[in-house]
């Protein structure tokens, strides 16, 4: 926290356009970018098979980068927990590291954030001591109405800070954002409407999509 109040450690970026529609089956690329990978991944929290399918996603996107040839990948969780709704990348890294026996290091959890305060320090010590990996950047960005509670996987680099006007450093090869509140010109309104109970809810389907990604399996969340 600094004199010019709590914008200090917030990192949320704005929502990726594209289409998305409501209890859609099955995996679709969708999007208003340019085809193939490009395109945002996008499913409302609470449609069937949410995770699952956003953990397949995931999944093409890491094999891609070299993932399962050797390439280490690293996870990393922006945001503070001083904040609603921009606590919802430590909620998923301490939901990850909690389970524990996954074959990825995880940076940022609600006891250790990484925030805008420290995030240009800790993307450094990153960089020095995983050379060459791959970057899972996860975090909460505000964005259009029809987008509250919907999580999105698409490619780097993540530009976090952009949904409160801050500039951060962009960082990240393949990117998994969750929508918590209503962007308004880089006002705090839309960041602090965030129900608690919808963060953690998209923080649990966010963490099952990550494990799913690399394991094939999820907790008892992810339908087989």
């Amino acid at each position: 926290m600094t004199a010019d109040g709590i914008l200090v450690g917030l990192t949320p970026g704005v929502c990726p356009g594209g289409e998305y529609k409501r209890g859609g089956n099955g995996v679709r690329l969708e999007g208003t970018n340019t085809a193939g990978w490009a395109r945002p991944f996008r499913r409302h929290h609470s449609d069937p098979g949410a995770a699952r399918d956003l953990g397949v996603v995931l999944q093409r996107h890491l094999e891609r980068l070299g993932c399962f040839d050797g390439r280490p990948l690293v996870v990393v969780c922006v945001g503070t927990p001083a904040c609603r709704g921009d606590d919802l990348g430590p909620l998923v890294g301490t939901r990850l590291k909690a389970g524990g026996g996954l074959p990825f290091t995880v940076y940022g959890t609600v006891g250790d954030p990484m925030h805008a305060a420290n995030l240009a320090e800790r993307l450094e010590e990153i960089a020095a001591i995983h050379s060459g990996a791959a970057l899972l950047a996860v975090d909460a960005c505000l964005g259009s109405s029809i987008y509250v509670g919907c999580v999105a996987v698409e490619p780097g680099p993540l530009r976090p800070g952009s949904g409160v006007d801050k500039r951060l450093p962009e960082f990240g090869d393949v990117c998994i954002t969750g929508t918590v509140g209503v962007y308004s010109h880089g006002l705090l309104t839309g960041l602090l409407a965030a129900w608690p109970p919808l963060v953690v809810k998209m923080a649990d389907v966010i963490a099952d999509a990550v494990r799913y990604a690399v394991l094939g399996v999820g907790s008892e969340a992810v339908p087989a």
